[in-house]
């Protein structure tokens, strides 16, 4: 029940998976991610929603960008109290979601410092 996989883990790096549409969970148990990035997946529907009994508390970037499909952020990813970025550009579905002052769900980012969006 307990997977180890990669326990030392710091940044992972998605690139050009067209055909990816959501990460294995066991990917997000590991308690040393520091930065995520997931790019140009324009498959991808979701991310794994994290248990109440998995977090990451050294997760200080998250960048999810031109993921078209992909239309929210787990809850338990946002609410990481490390995270300092976030990166959505590319990503329609979810600057629309989480935009600034008027996307449905502002509130859940609003306290991270560094929000990145497409220009």
């Amino acid at each position: 029940e307990n997977i180890s996989i990669m326990p030392c883990l710091s940044v992972l790096r998605v690139y050009l998976c067209p055909k990816l549409k959501v990460l294995p969970d066991y990917l997000l148990q590991t308690t040393t991610l520091q930065k995520l990035r997931i790019l140009q997946c324009p498959s991808m529907e979701e991310l794994p929603i994290l248990e109440d009994h998995i977090f990451l508390p050294r997760l200080s970037s998250l960048r999810i960008e031109y993921c078209p499909k992909l239309k929210l952020l787990p809850d338990s990813l946002l609410q990481i109290t490390t995270l300092k970025e976030l990166g959505m550009e590319g990503s329609p579905l979810l600057e629309k979601r989480y935009e600034e002052g008027k996307g449905e769900d502002w509130r859940k980012i609003s306290h991270i410092p560094h929000i990145m969006r497409s220009a």
